[in-house]
């Protein structure tokens, strides 16, 4: 038995899985998953936070209503769509339940670039806290409303690897104790 592990963009993850060419895989949760033969399971749910330059006025207010009301009219920034489908949806959801309304939306490229922006003063972002961004140039600050976003396992409905069943099986022995 062989284990490779890849890195790959959402959408071309979640391609791989459809057809085959994968027999798992760990990611966020894919906002409306639009294949039928593709399941999950959340592995852990990790706190929404609202990212902004670490030198925003809003990092350095502590009462976090104040702080929500200072995004407003700021420009949300998003990865494009090729890269986390149907994710503007949710994350707008998210900025409306905190009462943020932002500005503009803005797709970058990449998350490199979603980055340099955000240490620019672009904008702010929404994510969890285990991001790739350096915490020495952005401020995480925490949403009113618990959002969470989920970390998946997903595998094929028909999963035939062995290996794979075992590793199901094994998981949800270890969730029951």
């Amino acid at each position: 038995m062989q284990t490779e592990v890849i890195n790959s963009p959402y959408v071309r993850l979640f391609e791989q899985l459809n057809d085959h060419e994968l027999d798992l895989a760990f990611a966020l949760e894919f906002p409306g998953n639009i294949y039928s033969n593709i399941t999950h399971e959340v592995l852990e749910s990790k706190e929404s936070f609202a990212l902004i330059n670490k030198d925003h006025p809003a990092a350095q207010v502590k009462d976090k209503t104040t702080v929500l009301k200072m995004l407003n009219g700021l420009d949300l920034l998003l990865v494009k769509w090729s890269i986390v489908p149907n994710a503007t949806s949710y994350i707008l959801n998210q900025c409306h339940a905190n009462g943020i309304v932002p500005a503009n939306i803005h797709y970058a490229p990449n998350y490199l670039t979603l980055y340099h922006w955000l240490i620019m003063n672009k904008g702010f972002v929404i994510m969890d806290k285990g991001t790739i961004f350096n915490e020495e140039h952005v401020a995480y600050l925490p949403l009113l409303q618990e959002h969470y976003i989920n970390f998946c396992i997903y595998w094929s409905k028909d999963v035939t690897n062995t290996a794979v069943v075992r590793f199901l099986e094994y998981l949800h022995s270890t969730q029951r104790t």
